[in-house]
Formats: C-alpha cells, structure tokens, sequence
C-alpha cells in the first residue's frame, strides 16, 4: 500500500480539484460546471445531468450562449494547448465540435457564435461567425495579434504587438488608438463592451502609477479613467472576473476590487454597496462573485478559504437566500487544515515583500521550511486554499509564498523593479525572504528547500544551482533551464510576445552583455557538483519548455553526479494534471524530501 492510499488528507491534497468552472445560465435557473475524472473532463448540469464527456481532453471557458439553449467550451488533449470548440445543446445534449484550427476566444450573443482561430502554421488568428455552419467573415485580419468583438458580435478592431510597443485599435464612430507600451502589456485587460456597444472597458497601466479601469467612448474616441487605486492594481482572484464587474442589462462597471493581503472589493454604485453587503450577510468570510444572470436577480458566488475547499453558491436577489451547489474539493471536509499568516519583509535594497506563510498545525519556532516559488513571474500568490503546501504541512514542512519584485497586484512600478531582473535582483528578493524567516525565528536554516512550477521552477533550479549553501535539495516542475534558449531560440508557443518575453528576462542590454547575462543567469550553464540533490517533473507534451532541454539538463547534472530524480511524463504538458501523475509526484517528493531535509 502507498502511502498516500494509507492517509486519506494526503490523498485528498494531492488529487486534482474535482468540480469546478460554474457557469449560471442567463435565466438563473440552471449552472453547467465541469467534473475532473482521470479520462478526462466532463460538462455537467447540478441538476445531475452529464451533457458532454471528453475522455483524453480538458476543457477550458465554459460559457452560456445568450438564449440559454447551450453551452459554448474549449477543448485540448491533455497536456497539449490547441484548443478546439464545442457548442452542446442543454436540452438534448446534442453537442457540435468546431474547428480543428486553434480557438483564441470566443463570443456568444443569443444562438449566435463569433470565434478567432488559427490554422496550423498561420501567423494570425481569423475570425468564424457560427449559425448553423461557421462561415469566415468577409474582411480578413488586417494584422491583429487579437481581436476586439462586440455585443453584436461585430469586428471592432484588435491590439497589433510591435518590437517596441503594441497598438490597440478600437472603431466606431471614430477610430480609437491607444498605444500601449512593452512594459505595461502585461497590465492589459478587455473587459468588454457596454450593452449599447458604444464604450469599451478595459484595464491597463498605461501612464499610471497602477491598472486602472479605463473607458474608450467609440463616438467621440474620448478615455475616462472609472477607478484607479494609489498603491494596489485592479485584480481579483483567477476564478471569476479580472476585478471588474459589469450590470449584465447596461454592461456598465459597478463593481471593483484590489487585491492586498486579502481581496477588497469597491461597488461603483450606491445600489451595489447595498447589494455586496447583502450578500456578505448571507455568505460571510470571502465571497466573489462570478457570474450574474440577465436580470441580475440571481448572483453565481464562490467563498474563499486558505484552509479548506472552494464553496459555490446561488444567491437569489430577490429573497437574499442562498443555495449550496459543490465544494472543489469535497473530500477535504472531515480534515482541520493550517491557515496562512501575512508576512512583510525589506529587502537588501529596500523595497517591501510581502507574502504569506504556512505552517504545519500545533508548530512553534525554526522550522523545516519549502520555498514555494510563483509562476510568471508576471504573477502572484494570493490569499486562498493552496493544495500543494497544505501538503506539505502534513509531512511537517512549512511554507513561504511571497511575492518578489515582478509580481502583479502592487502597481506598474514594482511588476517593472523585475524588468531585466531574472535571476538577479528578483532571486535576492527570495533569498531575503528566508533569511528574513530566519531571523523571525520562523524558518530552520540548516532545513530550506525550493519548490516551484515553470517560472517557478526556474528560480528554483537557478537557487539549487547558484546558492548550494542555501538549498538542501530543490523541486522544480517544467522549469525553464537556459534563457540562452528562451532569449535566442523561443518555442513556437510564445509566438509574437517573443521579442517582449527577451527584454522582460534582460532588460536593455547590449548583445553582448545579454550573451553573458543569459549564461551567468541559466540553471544549465551554472551547475557543478555543489548542487544539492534535484527532483525534477516535465511533461513531454510541453509547449513552451521543450522536453529536450530539460532532458539535456537533468543528463548534464547527472554527468557531474548530483543526485537527480527525473519524472518524465509522456502524457502531460506544462502542468502535471493526472491524478494518478500527481499522486506519483507527491509521493516521490515526500520521500525526496524526507531523505534530504529529514525531521531533526
């Protein structure tokens, strides 16, 4: 027996979330959401009906066409990121599959469809208009890297992405163009168009201290900024909307939030200031809302834990009652789990970190600690349930999330202190962390790991590979091992953000600084002995870090004889989804674990 199918909470943390996605249908009546199995995903209704099965595949923006009749999804073979388009009937669950091109995004408007898709080897993606049978519209793309559609589902132009800047065309009475430069790129958001068509709603950092909601009015060309924060950005948590929520019958902004230690959401109106804390009476702790019926009677609402499952509900408006849909997570209910504490630090240089720690229940003092590193680095850890550390915590390790230079959330200056800085000022900042941990009496420095995905998994494997004093043994999945590769030979996945991904990992350099740069900061190029002992994931099916080089790597590293263990799977991509993977990795990484970072 494992020893995960021995310890029912270390089961639960390692499997995949099992239910997730909701979507309300415009009436209110009903919520499609989809279901995790280990074939594949699934398209459920909550009144217990299955309306879609994709063994192989998972399915991604699950949506309601505007008449309620069906549900729009997109759809890829595990591990891959060529996405197809489905349409299934909610009644007879008659279900259409779409292009075989790659689906960017999609449009729905009553029972009409407008998508833009790529065909293999194309440049750009084009837009297809479905009734019955798809049909290209007649203007093809005039150079846009993507496309504006609106509530008519009508071209309105698109954001074409130069070496320097990008350009965001809107049209309407006037033609629109707002020039967004490289390093703000990153902050932009289309919200969408009003009801009538005529302002568009977008985030963006441009000319700002922070991402601000903007308005673009199509008649006169005339920007208004509608909400803008001193020190935090525009954001909310990845399962609902960008921070910005629209009156589904004007399609006008009423609500906002930013996102500091926790959320904090900002009505717009005197009506939403009711109705927000109305529903936080009925659904204490971390509401959000997700979705909103045509009327805007009833609310789709997710509660947000740190130390247990994902709540959904329904929020009837009208009566202020509120009905239980799923849990995430269900299997976690009987367990009592450790919560996060906020924590802040000053760096060497003088700017503040902040982040979160986790530590194992009933802990006091230093303790064996896992640096768990966020992907992006355009990115941020939040305040919210963290299934990987929660594991972590019932093996006795604690852990530190935080958010160096580069992450999101506290304004365009701080995200641009990481410009140029991977691998240096970045690292620092997380090196700081610990020794800020250390310090607190928090963190055991003779018992630090790193963990991290992607990005993540990068800053570990550079950590590993430059601090062995440090690191006593590193976890790093589908990690970025040689910017000499990413800077000069990118995989055909980042496309026309190429040129953009250069400068973020450089800077403005000369060529041949970048030369020396992308070398003194590549895991692959600054391994020796020294390195601690690696545990190293990958799926073969990777976009965007070929296989080969973390191939490459891990053969180089065990040439030099540090000790690696390498899980190869030919069945995943960027993220390690299979529950029968995942249970195989977190099995691995606690025993790697133990052997290396042993309880004292």
């Amino acid at each position: 027996m494992t020893a995960l199918a021995a310890d029912p909470l270390k089961a639960a943390l390692a499997a995949m979330e099992t239910h997730t996605s909701p979507a309300l249908s415009p009436d209110g009546t009903a919520v499609a959401y989809l279901r995790t199995t280990e074939e594949g995903d699934e398209v459920w209704l909550t009144d217990g009906r299955r309306l879609a099965v994709h063994d192989g595949r998972r399915i991604r923006d699950l949506r309601w066409t505007g008449d309620g009749r069906a549900l729009v999804y997109r759809h890829a073979d595990i591990g891959r990121e060529t996405w197809a388009l489905s349409v299934v009937d909610a009644v007879s669950g008659t279900s259409v599959h779409m292009s075989s091109a790659s689906v960017a995004e999609f449009w729905v408007r009553d029972g009409e469809i407008v998508y833009s898709a790529r065909e293999p080897g194309a440049r750009l993606a084009e837009l297809f208009q479905l009734r019955v049978m798809p049909e290209q519209f007649s203007n093809p793309n005039p150079g846009y890297h993507r496309l504006l559609v609106d509530r008519d589902l009508q071209p309105r132009g698109g954001l074409r992405i130069g070496r320097e800047s990008a350009v965001l065309t809107v049209s309407g009475e006037v033609t629109t163009e707002i020039e967004i430069s490289f390093t703000a790129l990153a902050d932009l958001s289309i919200i969408g168009f009003s009801a009538d068509d005529r302002i568009l709603y977008l985030l963006n950092s441009a000319g700002s201290d922070t991402r601000r909601l903007i308005a673009v009015d199509t008649g006169t060309g005339s920007q208004t900024t509608l909400f803008e924060h001193p020190e935090l950005d525009v954001a909310s948590f990845p399962i609902g909307p960008p921070g910005v929520w629209c009156d589904p019958r004007t399609g006008h902004p009423d609500m906002v939030s930013v996102f500091g230690h926790k959320l904090k959401v900002v009505p717009l109106t005197d009506a939403m200031t009711v109705a927000y804390r109305e529903l936080s009476k009925v659904l204490p702790g971390e509401p959000v809302v997700l979705d909103r019926n045509a009327d805007d009677t009833v609310w789709l609402v997710a509660v947000v834990h740190d130390d247990g499952p994902l709540e959904y509900h329904c929020y009837d408006r009208t009566n202020g009652s509120s009905q239980p849909l799923f849990l995430n997570r269900p299997d976690l209910i009987p367990f009592r789990l450790p919560r996060l504490e906020p924590i802040s630090y000053e760096t060497s240089d003088h700017w503040r970190i902040d982040g979160y720690r986790l530590a194992p229940l009933n802990t006091t003092g230093p303790t064996r600690t896992v640096v768990m590193v966020h992907g992006g680095p355009a990115s941020r850890d939040r305040w919210r349930f963290y299934a990987e550390a929660q594991y972590l915590a019932a093996c006795g390790y604690a852990s530190l999330h935080l958010n160096f230079r580069g992450s999101t959330g506290r304004g365009a200056a701080f995200r641009l202190a990481g410009h140029g800085e991977w691998g240096s000022r970045m690292q620092v900042d997380i090196y700081d962390g610990v020794e800020h941990g250390v310090r607190a009496g928090l963190v055991d420095p003779n018992a630090v790991c790193f963990y991290g995905a992607s990005y993540g998994g990068y800053a570990t494997l550079l950590a590993a590979t430059s601090r062995p004093e440090l690191v006593r043994c590193a976890v790093a999945i589908s990690p970025q091992c040689d910017l000499v590769g990413l800077a000069t030979k990118p995989a055909a996945f980042w496309g026309p953000i190429a040129a953009t991904l250069r400068r973020q990992v450089l800077g403005d350099v000369t060529q041949e600084e970048a030369e020396r740069l992308l070398r003194d900061r590549s895991p692959m190029h600054l391994l020796s002995p020294a390195c601690p002992p690696l545990l190293i994931a990958h799926g073969a099916r990777d976009p965007r870090i070929p296989v080969a080089e973390v191939d490459t790597f891990v053969e180089k590293a065990q040439a030099l004889g540090v000790p690696v263990t390498y899980l190869r799977f030919d069945d995943e991509g960027h993220h390690i989804h299979s529950n029968r993977n995942r249970a195989l990795l977190f099995s691995v990484m606690e025993r790697f674990l133990e052997q290396h970072v042993p309880a004292t």
